[in-house]
C-alpha cells in the first residue's frame, strides 16, 4: 500500500505537468476563435451595430433588496465592447479600424492586465499579455496563402509551446504537430478511407479524424465524423433536414456510449452532457424567439428536481433585453433592469 502512495507522490507532478501542457495547447488552440465573453455578454455586435447602442447600464436587485449590483458598458458605432466597468474591476479597449481588438486593459484593486494584438491583413499576427508592468507571455500565429494557420507559437516563463498544421493540395487539415521546446509532445493525424474507416491506430499519441455522409431521398441528410482523442474512438452523429438546417447532433465513445448530444426543435435548443460511462451530468436549455434572441437559459444539473439556475429575458420591441430575473434551484435570486443610450 506505502508503495503505492510513494508511487502516485512521485508520478503526481508528472501528471500535474502533462495537464498544464494540455491546458496551453487548447490555449494555443483558442487564439483562432478570439472569443472575448464580455463582448457578446449582453447583446450581439450584430444587434448592437444595428441599432447604433452607445451603451447599457445594468442594476441588479438581489431577493428582499438586502445588495444590488451595478455595471455599465460602452460600444463603438461598429458595436464593438469599449468598456466594462463594475463595483470591483474595470475593462476598456480599443480597436483596429473599430473592428480588430488591438488593446485590452483590465484594471482591479491589486492588478492590472493589458493585452496587446497587432493584425497583417485583419487577421492575428501577435499578441502580448502584460501584467503589473511584466510580460507574462507573448504569442505569434503563421497563415498560408489561403489564411488557413499554420503555426501558432506561446512563448512563456522560458519555455515555447507550438502548435503547426499541415494541409494537403484542397487545403484542408492532414496533420496537427504539438511541440515543446521544439520537442514533440502530440502528433494528429487526419486521414481516413472513403468509407469513413480511420486510418491511424490507437495510441495515445496518435489521433485521427475522418468524415462521411449519408443523404436521403427527400434531401434530409446525415454526416459521421469519426475521431481518436487520445486513443478513444468517438462518432460524432449530425443530421440535417432538407433545408441543410442541423435539427441534432450526438457524440458517441465506442459508437455506443452517448456522451453529448444536441439539439433544435422551434426555437428550443438543449444541450446534454453525459460522463464516459453515459451517466447523466448536466444539461442546458435555450429558447429563442422568432427573430433568434434568448427568451430562457436554463441550467439542469439532475434528471429530477428543479434547474440549478434559470435566466428569463423580458425584451423590449427591438430585441434588446429589458429586464432579466435569475432564480437558482427554483427561488428567486435577483431581477436585473437595463437601460439603453444610443449613437
Amino acid at each position: 500500500m506505502m508503495r503505492k502512495i510513494w508511487l502516485i507522490i512521485l508520478l503526481f507532478p508528472l501528471f500535474a505537468e502533462a495537464q498544464k501542457s494540455m491546458q496551453h495547447y487548447y490555449e494555443l488552440n483558442s487564439l483562432i476563435h478570439n472569443y472575448n465573453y464580455f463582448d457578446e455578454a449582453v447583446t450581439t455586435s450584430k444587434l448592437r451595430k444595428k441599432l447604433q447602442i452607445k451603451s447599457i447600464k445594468t442594476n441588479a436587485v438581489y431577493k428582499k433588496g438586502k445588495k444590488n449590483y451595478s455595471t455599465e458598458l460602452t460600444y463603438n458605432k461598429m458595436g464593438k465592447n469599449t468598456s466594462y466597468i463594475t463595483k470591483y474591476w474595470s475593462q476598456e479597449k480599443q480597436y483596429e479600424n473599430d473592428t480588430l481588438e488591438s488593446y485590452v486593459v483590465t484594471t482591479s484593486k491589486k492588478n492590472k492586465t493589458e493585452v496587446k494584438s497587432t493584425y497583417q491583413d485583419g487577421y492575428l499576427s501577435s499578441r502580448s499579455i502584460i501584467k503589473n508592468g511584466k510580460i507574462g507571455s507573448t504569442y505569434s500565429l503563421a497563415y498560408n496563402a489561403n489564411k488557413k494557420v499554420t503555426e501558432t507559437k506561446l512563448s512563456k516563463k522560458k519555455k515555447t509551446y507550438e502548435i503547426k498544421n499541415s494541409y494537403n493540395d484542397e487545403n484542408k487539415l492532414v496533420k496537427t504537430v504539438y511541440l515543446i521546446n521544439s520537442k514533440i509532445k502530440k502528433e494528429w493525424i487526419y486521414e481516413c478511407k472513403p468509407e469513413g474507416q480511420l486510418v491511424a491506430s490507437k495510441t495515445e499519441e496518435l489521433s485521427s479524424y475522418c468524415t462521411y455522409k449519408e443523404e436521403s431521398a427527400d434531401g434530409s441528410y446525415t454526416t459521421f465524423t469519426r475521431t481518436l482523442r487520445d486513443g478513444k474512438p468517438y462518432l460524432n452523429k449530425q443530421i440535417f433536414n432538407k433545408d441543410s438546417v442541423l435539427v441534432t447532433s450526438k457524440t458517441f465513445l465506442n459508437d455506443t456510449i452517448l456522451v453529448w448530444e444536441k439539439t433544435k426543435i422551434d426555437n428550443v435548443e438543449t444541450f446534454i452532457n453525459y460522463k464516459k460511462s453515459g451517466k447523466f451530468t448536466y444539461k442546458q436549455i435555450i429558447t429563442y424567439d422568432a427573430d433568434g434572441n434568448v427568451l430562457c437559459r436554463e441550467y439542469i444539473n439532475r434528471k429530477k428536481g428543479p434547474s440549478s439556475s434559470k435566466r428569463v429575458f423580458e425584451l423590449n420591441s427591438n430585441g434588446t433585453t429589458k429586464k432579466e430575473t435569475v432564480y437558482s434551484k427554483g427561488k428567486l435570486q435577483r431581477t436585473i433592469n437595463y437601460e439603453y443610450t444610443y449613437y
